[in-house]
């Protein structure tokens, strides 16, 4: 979910030449790892995102405890005055197609719009405890927030105690044996670990939406047609919305 206003149409172009730049410096990195210890990473990124999937909920719960949850709550709040609540008071019509139009209107990438749209429901306003439409809003949009700086908690954790494990493996990757298909290989992983990481930085973007940096991050994404595919078609974001939202 991204919340932005007009910034530089070039910040667009620097975003893009910097994930093709990443993309190819993942590609050699793979050339010079090899297959070995780039499909072990791959693999871990893998169990991490599997376990995180275990661990988001509770991290979630602990996370709505601290101050950190006003502060997003806050900024929520303040984005749904300025979209919402502005929309609903100029809209003549009203019910669920008024409220969908009023989702499609909103300045947010189009998988967080679908979302929205699908769970306008009552048992949504009940699991969040809220009784009108902007307080759903707020509240479908804070809670996509914190599971995405959930998502980066957990990620960061554990990456640093798979670290260790990937390093063990340059022992086997130096057998001269395998080392022209460990190469090869570790350049195909290496490409494909890319997305992975740019799909997480995607994430990130998301966490801090609600910021100036990323509302400006966010405007540059949605002007950029290459950006705005990456960023709609990034399969864990989807996780994290169709997962751990409601």
């Amino acid at each position: 979910m991204c919340l932005y206003t007009s910034k530089e149409a070039d910040m667009g172009n620097i975003l893009l030449v910097a994930v093709g730049v990443f993309s190819i410096i993942m590609i050699l990195t793979g050339l010079k790892k090899g297959l070995i210890r780039m499909a072990f990473s791959l693999l871990s990124m893998i169990v991490i995102l599997f376990l995180i999937n275990i661990l988001t909920p509770s991290v979630k719960q602990l996370l709505k405890a601290t101050p950190v949850y006003t502060e997003i709550t806050s900024s929520i709040g303040k984005y749904v005055d300025d979209n919402v609540n502005l929309a609903t008071k100029n809209m003549t019509q009203t019910g669920v197609s008024a409220q969908q139009k009023i989702i499609d209107g909103l300045p947010l990438p189009k998988e967080i719009r679908k979302s929205l749209k699908q769970n306008n429901t009552e048992e949504s306003y009940n699991s969040f405890k809220v009784d009108s439409f902007s307080a759903y809003i707020s509240a479908s949009l804070a809670d996509m927030i914190v599971g995405a700086v959930a998502f980066i908690i957990l990620y960061i954790g554990l990456s640093a105690l798979l670290k260790i494990l990937i390093n063990v493996l340059d022992i086997v990757a130096r057998l001269p044996v395998i080392s022209t298909f460990n190469a090869a290989g570790g350049a195909l992983v290496g490409l494909a670990e890319s997305v992975i990481i740019i799909w997480i930085a995607c994430i990130v973007v998301t966490a801090f939406s609600s910021t100036q940096w990323g509302q400006t991050v966010c405007k540059a994404i949605s002007d950029n047609g290459i950006l705005s595919f990456i960023y709609d078609n990034n399969i864990i974001q989807k996780f994290i919305t169709g997962i751990f939202s409601i």
